[in-house]
């Protein structure tokens, strides 16, 4: 991909904005209930939680003391950089003089701010926008069969691995749908999702479409299908943060470490690779 990102096309989501009441709030108010969604910044103070409404784009920052309760509940739940779904309990509405008293500044381009002081729940979204199985590229027609393999204007597409002396095929495990898409130049790029069992509910691959053709890379990912992915600040590399994973078997400690790494891996010029 030497070529820049152009970004999400059709996968681009905007953050569910969850309100409840209208905005503005009198200065000091507080809601009993509020819901936080959207991309999580952790500080070494306070931490926040980004959110765009996706009726009307306004950007809505949530707050908490990294090291408070509240804080703790979060972070033990959702990793930053990644969409974290916030039920707070107790919410304060930030004004200019609830801001001075914290010590914070106006976030630029807020339409509101408010602290989180006590959560009910809190877990980790996808950042995904669609699953599909027909996609219409500049380059021709994806499409999967009902038993999930890929096809590019109606021929299999060879994933490049050998069984037997066999060229086997792209192929999903329970499905293969493409859940984004991003365009370099001449090239378009889709992301596949195979999803599977409990064991291992997702794995990912990209597939990069031309005037010549389609070359997949191998399957990669942690088997979590919690995913973010995004062009890099470079604009030449697509990034895709997750968590790690642990099978339903597994001990609950042992599912809740997994959970609390991050993993990261790097698309650039048709390959993926983790970084380290």
């Amino acid at each position: 991909m030497s070529e820049a990102v152009r970004g999400l096309s059709r996968g681009a989501v905007a953050v569910t904005c969850v309100l409840g009441a209208a905005l503005p709030l009198q200065a000091g108010a507080m809601d009993e209930r509020r819901v936080a969604e959207g991309y999580l910044e952790q500080g070494e103070v306070y931490s926040r939680i980004y959110e765009v409404s996706s009726e009307s784009g306004d950007l809505i920052v949530h707050v908490f003391p990294t090291k408070s309760r509240a804080g703790a509940s979060i972070l033990d739940r959702c990793l930053p950089g990644l969409v974290c779904s916030v039920d707070a309990s107790a919410v304060e509405y930030l004004d200019d003089d609830a801001l001075r008293r914290l010590r914070l500044e106006w976030e630029e381009g807020a339409s509101a701010m408010f602290l989180i002081q006590q959560v009910a729940d809190a877990y980790m979204q996808s950042n995904l926008g669609y699953y599909q199985t027909e996609f219409e590229t500049r380059h021709g027609w994806l499409t999967i069969d009902e038993e999930y393999r890929l096809l590019f204007n109606g021929r299999l597409v060879a994933d490049g691995v050998q069984v037997s002396g066999t060229m086997e095929v792209v192929q999903g495990n329970s499905s293969l749908a493409v859940v984004a898409d991003y365009q370099a130049g001449s090239s378009d790029v889709v992301l596949l999702q195979s999803a599977g069992g409990a064991g291992c509910p997702a794995l990912f691959r990209f597939a990069t479409l031309t005037a010549d053709g389609i070359a997949v890379t191998p399957e990669f990912g942690t088997c979590s299908d919690i995913v973010h992915v995004a062009p890099d600040r470079d604009r030449q590399s697509l990034i895709v943060q997750m968590p790690g994973f642990a099978g339903p078997f597994s001990e609950e400690a042992e599912q809740l470490q997994a959970m609390r790494q991050k993993h990261v891996f790097r698309f650039r010029n048709g390959e993926v690779a983790e970084v380290p």
